[in-house]
């Protein structure tokens, strides 16, 4: 019973089973009014060398706080594209999070990094 095949199959066997009569389908209602970026407080953006905030032209808040390098050319590719019109790092008390269910059928979230407005 403890053999690995013996697992991985009660496993594939049951997981569809139990999900099927735990996962209950329901119509999403919305949790509050949408809202602008630019209604959104400014929150307090700490700055080190492996996690740096930016300055920024092109976003409501003085400062763009990046996680890794990616995100630092991301955000500088967003000040200087001329068909981005404005940009903001979803972050900070106020930041989107989106409830999503996995294909193993976890329930997670989803935080997108930035939004851009074109």
């Amino acid at each position: 019973m403890r053999d690995v095949d013996v697992m991985e199959h009660k496993r594939a066997t049951f997981t569809s089973l139990i999900l099927a009569r735990t996962v209950k389908k329901t119509e999403r209602k919305r949790g509050s009014q949408p809202q602008r970026v630019s209604t959104w407080k400014p929150y307090q953006a700490a700055s080190t060398d492996k996690r740096p905030a930016l300055p920024a032209t092109r976003t409501r808040f003085i400062l763009v706080p990046c996680s890794d390098e990616l995100e630092q050319e991301f955000a500088d590719l967003c000040g200087f594209a001329s068909d981005a019109a404005a940009f903001a790092r979803n972050a900070g008390p106020q930041k989107l999070m989106i409830d999503t269910l996995r294909p193993d059928g976890h329930r997670a979230l989803y935080v997108p990094d930035f939004f851009v407005s074109l």
